[in-house]
């Protein structure tokens, strides 16, 4: 399966994770395998999560909650680049979502032991250049995925709309690792923001 989607904009907002996210340091998991290391921009920055930011609505004179990103890991090196994503315990995933920049394709595999070992093949997605913005990358199953562009104004993210592809597949992936690749890439580094993992424990 190698899905590709055309982005379209839109002032839509999207693409912000709920509590259903094991993609969190706060739920216990880690970053087990990685191909670069930049002390300044720590992998494990994808997994601490989005900031909730108080904004006061002048017209409305209330406060609004937004989420923003303020936080990610970059590479070090030419693609091909990945890291390993370990939960502390088995899920059964419905949903992968990436938020990166300058990333044109990754590949996502699974592992169902123990250690982070025998991955199977999940998918591909491919991603075009956001240029200042946001790419935003997902995989939903039955399989589907979604590749969007998010405007990042004031830190606040304004999702942009993409079409689907639609294919054949399981309602939810089974792993306790994901194994994400960046196959190619525009530029000669790329930073990856935020993952989410949303499903449910076995």
């Amino acid at each position: 399966m190698s899905p590709t989607s055309t982005t379209e904009k839109s002032s839509t907002m999207g693409g912000i994770p709920g509590h259903d996210n094991f993609a969190l340091l706060s739920v216990g998991s880690v970053i087990s395998l990685q191909t670069s290391s930049d002390p300044r921009y720590p992998i494990e920055n994808i997994l601490d999560g989005f900031v909730k930011e108080k904004l006061i609505s002048l017209c409305e004179n209330s406060t609004l909650i937004k989420s923003t990103i303020k936080t990610f890991w970059i590479t070090t090196g030419l693609a091909p680049q990945e890291f390993v994503l370990t939960f502390p315990f088995t899920l059964k995933i419905k949903k992968i979502v990436l938020w990166s920049a300058k990333v044109a394709s990754w590949s996502i595999e699974k592992s169902v032991n123990e250690k982070p070992q025998d991955f199977e093949p999940v998918g591909d997605l491919e991603s075009e250049d956001a240029d200042s913005h946001l790419q935003v990358s997902t995989m939903i199953f039955p399989t589907q995925s979604l590749n969007t562009n998010t405007t990042a104004t004031n830190a606040i993210l304004h999702a942009k709309e993409a079409s689907a592809y639609q294919g054949s597949g399981e309602k939810f992936i089974i792993a306790r690792h994901l194994k994400i690749t960046i196959t190619k890439m525009y530029n000669e580094f790329c930073s990856v923001h935020k993952i989410l993992a949303s499903g449910e424990r076995m």
